[in-house]
């Protein structure tokens, strides 16, 4: 969900992950690295027929960009194949493939006056042979920039368990290119000790307020739900001008009203009922 009153700055404490067999190993600091620069590798085709638009096929392959460091981390390019020890040094080598890790890296921010570090762990990155810059200077010393060429493949969204592909209603197969964890996050504190598995969560809940707002905020109200759970548990105290909140209902008119016992089972739309 989007942090309001959130603002970002200073890159911090970037770590990588090979995997074997599919486990990924223990994460690897790369000392050198100093930014990273993201865009969305995205198209969106507009379909029309008879002057009017029938269909948006979207295209989304995940991320582009850059990242920087003031020198060469010796392992993460054996690591990546591009050099390897030969007798008297590292060897820059052709590389012969590409391979897939995760990426880790904090930021820093200010969320509603309080100082926190957002934590991120990116997944399928590919990086290329990074592109050097040197320069001689008689005053002050200048740092050198080592830019590597970025891709962000991402990892296909598993179940819940694990144990397959996540789907969604319509039978789509997802693909995770992040994941963000806030302090107020489950597992926040172990977030970047290991790869976490990119997985659905038991239940997002959207609490539809139907015209309502929560402490003056608009919009749905998406929280991650536990199955098993009361629904009702998780559901929000809107308030409406001229209207009382009356409970909940699966269906938009208000028909289906969910009932104190009823339970969380996957995903879900809830929508206010106001009289």
């Amino acid at each position: 969900m989007a942090k309001k009153n959130l603002f970002k700055f200073n890159i911090k404490n970037l770590y990588y992950s090979f995997a074997t067999l599919g486990v990924y190993e223990t994460p690897v600091a790369l000392a050198y690295a100093n930014s990273i620069a993201l865009e969305a590798d995205y198209d969106e085709l507009v379909l029309y027929g008879d002057g009017q638009k029938l269909a948006i096929l979207t295209d989304d392959k995940g991320k582009t960009g850059t990242l920087s460091v003031t020198n060469i981390e010796e392992l993460y390019e054996i690591a990546c194949g591009r050099a390897m020890l030969v007798q008297g040094g590292l060897g820059d080598i052709q590389q012969l493939e590409s391979k897939e890790h995760a990426l880790y890296y904090e930021i820093e921010g200010i969320l509603d006056g309080e100082r926190i570090t957002i934590k991120n762990w990116l997944y399928g990155c590919i990086t290329g042979k990074a592109s050097e810059s040197y320069e001689q200077t008689t005053d002050n010393p200048t740092v050198n920039n080592f830019d590597y060429p970025l891709t962000v493949l991402g990892t296909t969204l598993q179940n819940v368990a694990g144990t397959a592909d996540y789907t969604d209603a319509k039978g789509n197969i997802a693909k995770c290119f992040r994941i963000t964890s806030y302090p107020t996050d489950d597992d926040y504190a172990t977030f970047g000790a290991t790869v976490p598995a990119a997985k659905q969560p038991d239940a997002w809940l959207t609490f539809n307020l139907n015209g309502g707002n929560v402490s003056g905020e608009i919009g749905d109200v998406v929280v991650e739900g536990t199955v098993g759970v009361d629904i009702l548990d998780y559901a929000p105290t809107p308030i409406k001008t001229s209207f009382s909140l009356d409970g909940w209902s699966y269906d938009e008119a208000g028909l289906e009203e969910v009932d104190l016992e009823d339970v969380v089972t996957e995903l879900m739309t809830l929508y206010a009922i106001w009289i």
